[in-house]
């Protein structure tokens, strides 16, 4: 009998340590998109770890575009049921739980769910055929769904490359892309222009969320979220107290970009070179960081060490893709889980924004 106690207490215990490990302090989250032939079903990996590299737990979901909660106790999801996409729910074991928001296909193809940071709202931007982005926001506690704002497109794939942000105070979204850069009140719809001459390839809440980071490109070379050869992108910084932009520097090509949580580095690289770029915003210069001939792509900066990024990559002679944690000063770089093979509309899907990391 005592013996019986025992199991059932560790059992117990084992449990509470795979439900909670998902809300622990200090931890990356790793989604990937496994995507198969066919797309219904694909599916997302998890993987959690702790600053350190140690890996603490994983899982696996059916469906797409996993999302974790900002409490880490809940995940949303793409889930194809009965030849339509609904939006889906878990547990932090991966359970699911509720019931799934169906017919969302009539606002076109899903491509970003994020989380607002009270966790009581989530944002979906849809990809209408090649005439629309929409912006709907799913408000949980009544389980409705608000249109917010319709966007003109050129192509079916236009909203793929938007940036979607939460503003901190849960009411306000950020969103850019093809038609400029604005904010938008999710309760009265009022829009707030930052960017309306340019398109926009990246766009970044700062620390103390009075500023915005945005990348522009001239809307006639915008072409898969890149310029072509001879644009003039530029990195500018907006001031949402004083309604106005500075600009910082202007680079060759707008890269894929991270923001470091203080709001003082921007790293980046350009697509197809080794190394590692970051650009100190405080003193206006590019600093070179050595990669050991690996190509990275930043996902997300440690919040507590600037000298610490999650990224994805790897080197042509092992030709193999890991994501894991560089050490912008020593270079070295350890993974943490080798990325799913990636081949044509896979690798495409990654640049896109299908994969997901964070490090709260």
């Amino acid at each position: 009998m005592r013996k019986i106690i025992l199991s059932f207490i560790i059992m117990t215990l084992t449990t509470m340590a795979i439900n909670t490990s998902f809300a622990l302090a200090d931890k990356i989250y790793i989604v990937e998109t496994m995507l198969e032939a066919d797309i219904a079903t694909s599916k997302s990996r998890i993987g959690l770890f702790k600053s350190d590299g140690t890996k603490l737990d994983s899982l696996t979901i059916n469906g797409t575009l996993a999302r974790v909660s900002p409490d880490g106790k809940s995940i949303v999801y793409m889930e194809r049921t009965n030849d339509s996409w609904s939006l889906a729910f878990a547990d932090s074991t991966g359970k699911k739980t509720g019931n799934p928001k169906s017919n969302l296909d009539r606002y076109g193809k899903v491509v970003k769910l994020v989380w607002a940071p009270d966790g009581d709202k989530i944002a979906i931007l849809h990809q209408f055929f090649n005439r629309e982005v929409i912006l709907n926001i799913l408000f949980l506690k009544n389980n409705e769904l608000k249109k917010i704002v319709s966007i003109p497109a050129q192509r079916s794939e236009d909203a793929f490359f938007y940036s979607l942000q939460w503003l901190q105070d849960s009411r306000r979204v950020l969103i850019g892309g093809l038609n400029g850069l604005k904010i938008i009140d999710i309760n009265s719809t009022e829009t707030e222009d930052i960017s309306k001459d340019s398109a926009v390839a990246a766009a970044h809440l700062m620390n103390n969320a009075n500023k915005i980071l945005y990348i522009t490109t001239p809307r006639r070379e915008q072409r898969y979220g890149m310029s072509e050869r001879g644009g003039s992108p530029k990195i500018l910084i907006y001031d949402l107290e004083k309604k106005i932009s500075e600009e910082k520097l202007f680079i060759e090509r707008p890269p894929l970009s991270i923001l470091s949580d203080d709001g003082r580095y921007l790293a980046f690289n350009y697509l197809g070179e080794p190394g590692l770029l970051m650009l100190d915003l405080m003193n206006n210069k590019v600093i070179k960081k050595d990669t050991k001939g690996l190509m990275l792509i930043p996902k997300k900066f440690s919040p507590t060490d600037k000298n610490q990024i999650v990224c994805i990559g790897g080197s042509r002679e092992s030709g193999k893709t890991e994501y894991g944690i560089l050490n912008t000063e020593s270079g070295e770089f350890k993974p943490l889980m080798e990325s799913f093979p990636i081949k044509g509309e896979s690798s495409m899907l990654l640049l896109m924004g299908f994969d997901w990391v964070d490090w709260r």
